[in-house]
């Protein structure tokens, strides 16, 4: 999740100038669009769509492209594909020419600002004409797509944040793996048992306590449950909180990661650094240095649990009090761009990559749990017990009720703010700063950012 902020920040500035020039089921059921249209085209309709990933993504991608036109032999659908690097600048450049392929991969934290330029659709009308069928998708998942009252794409895939635990060393500790309903005390507790058989475990740390969960995510996870947000939800650049409400919260964050730290609970954050460069393949927790790794992604599952070796167990995230703060979050969006001169095709296109079940096989889940629940119970069945996959599937139905609503899009200082708390972190934690006084630094750095980069836009 996660974001890698800094790649698309040349993508940015080319989309803010575009916006102100711009104003500144089953493989075989039938389809809406096949079954309304009166008028039967002749000419085959091609359909252009833009993803970024791996080889593997594009590869089961064009499996599924290929069901998809065997079973539809009236549209085309040309694939266009490239890493994330460049994505959003490339983005950007069709937008300025306004050819903006028909179907485009969508970051959610980029949704809102390809909205306000006017360069992708609403598709609510046409989940209500009967093209796109969400009936099978809880609505905490397929409602993420719904910004400023529009449905502005249709979520491909859910993460959620868990605690990897490896439970094969957990067993050798004579230790039981929590439920989903442990709290913060419990797990301080869990870290001091761990810590007493560190040197019969061989391990360095109880908790690798990933990179991911030292900044935005984690705090965005402390603010919910203080019934505030991290970032403002009416759309504005800016905070979710007032200063003092955040100083009880940072401040606390700050004590209670450095007081576990100095305890061995978690490792150290020059280590989380290191690892948010090689990559979870790489992690403590894959070494066989700490036995949890609170703060991972569920797509990030399989590709651990390969590097392993071994099998690993997925948890919820501790929470400090009994109200549960869950967030579910689209791995990517798929939405049709407003200057498309095939919009219900593009939809139907949505419709069945969420709930074709012939194309899901090719897809493999690899973007993140599938929002249909007919579509994860089709594929289930194909997977071994227990797989990494099929333990992502099950975490997301028993979070699925949990969730809360999801939060807005990052603001346009997202990538700043990113850094502001990163800097702050290491200040308090390991340089010995007083963390009253980083607060209070990073809250006068961080309005100067939302300043400037209101000004910019």
């Amino acid at each position: 999740m996660v974001m890698q902020k800094k790649q698309i920040a040349a993508g940015l500035t080319i989309l803010a100038m575009v916006l102100s020039l711009a104003g500144c089921s089953g493989g075989n059921s039938k389809s809406a669009v096949e079954a309304g249209k009166t008028e039967q085209k002749e000419e085959n309709v091609e359909l252009s769509m833009i993803c970024w990933g791996s080889q593997t993504r594009q590869e089961y991608t064009q499996k599924a492209i290929d069901v998809f036109e065997a079973q539809h032999p009236g549209i085309t659908i040309n694939l266009e594909f490239t890493s994330w690097d460049g994505y959003w600048q490339k983005l950007a450049a069709m937008a300025a020419s306004k050819e903006l392929p028909d179907i485009i991969q969508m970051d959610y934290s980029k949704v809102v600002q390809y909205d306000n330029g006017g360069l992708i659709i609403d598709l609510m009308p046409h989940v209500e004409s009967g093209i796109i069928d969400l009936s099978d998708c809880e609505d905490s998942l397929w409602k993420s797509g719904i910004i400023n009252d529009k449905l502005l794409g249709v979520s491909v895939g859910t993460n959620s944040m868990v605690t990897v635990i490896n439970d094969e060393l957990m067993e050798q500790a004579g230790l039981e793996i929590p439920d989903d309903e442990w709290t913060w005390t419990d797990y301080t507790e869990l870290c001091s048992q761990i810590m007493e058989k560190k040197d019969e475990l061989g391990i360095k740390w109880a908790d690798q306590y990933s990179e991911a969960a030292i900044d935005i995510n984690q705090l965005t996870f402390e603010m919910l449950e203080a019934d505030c947000n991290l970032f403002s939800q009416d759309g504005n650049n800016t905070f979710g909180f007032d200063k003092e409400e955040g100083r009880k919260v940072f401040v606390h964050y700050f004590e209670t990661m450095k007081d576990m730290i100095e305890k061995g609970y978690i490792a150290p954050l020059a280590i989380r650094d290191e690892i948010s460069v090689n990559g979870v393949e790489n992690g403590s927790i894959i070494r066989g240095e700490t036995i949890m790794d609170t703060g991972h992604w569920t797509n990030q599952l399989e590709a651990m649990t390969e590097a392993a070796g071994h099998h690993l167990t997925i948890i919820s995230m501790p929470n400090h009090t009994e109200k549960r703060v869950q967030p579910m979050r689209p791995s990517q969006l798929l939405c049709v761009a407003s200057n498309s001169e095939h919009p219900e095709e593009a939809a139907l296109f949505i419709n069945e990559w969420t709930n074709n079940v012939d194309m899901n096989l090719e897809l493999k889940a690899e973007r993140g749990v599938p929002i249909s629940s007919k579509v994860r119970a089709a594929l289930a069945e194909t997977m071994e017990e227990d797989s990494a996959v099929l333990q992502t599937f099950d975490y997301v139905d028993r979070m699925a009720a949990k969730a809360g609503e999801l939060e807005m899009p990052e603001p346009a200082s997202y990538g700043a703010i990113e850094t502001l708390i990163r800097n702050a972190m290491k200040d308090a934690v390991d340089n010995g700063g007083d963390p009253n006084e980083v607060y209070d630094s990073f809250y006068e750095q961080a309005m100067t950012e939302f300043e400037m980069t209101s000004e910019e836009g």
